[in-house]
């Protein structure tokens, strides 16, 4: 959902894995928050690279119509309103773990997502 693209999230999460491979799971407390923090770190840094894009390929067939809208909704927004709209409503984290997430406060992280909703209410009642 953050990047759009599925063999680029597989990257991603490969990279991350390595990254933590390297790390060593003996030295964290929490791993799999340690995980998910380079997940959503990498992404980020490859959304920099990307330009906003509409859902496009093959993936798109299990998809109906409605969920197409969404997906281009989301690949029209930034990247990091992107993160903050997936991280909060398709991975159900609160806005203060969202903040840490992305190294920001919780209230940029209210104020984006404010803003993301806006931008996605706008392209999908244009349409």
């Amino acid at each position: 959902m953050l990047l759009g693209d599925r063999e680029e999230a597989e990257d991603a999460v490969q990279d991350a894995m390595a990254t933590l491979a390297r790390r060593g799971l003996d030295e964290l407390d929490r791993p799999g928050a340690y995980l998910r923090t380079i997940v959503v770190n990498e992404c980020r840094r490859r959304m920099r690279r990307q330009r906003p894009r509409p859902a496009s390929g093959p993936d798109l067939a299990a998809f109906d119509r409605h969920d197409i809208e969404m997906l281009d909704a989301l690949g029209s927004l930034t990247a990091r309103k992107r993160a903050v709209v997936v991280l909060r409503f398709y991975e159900d984290l609160e806005v203060n773990v969202i903040a840490e997430l992305l190294g920001c406060a919780p209230s940029t992280v209210s104020s984006l997502l404010h803003r993301a909703m806006k931008d996605m209410k706008e392209i999908l009642t244009h349409d």
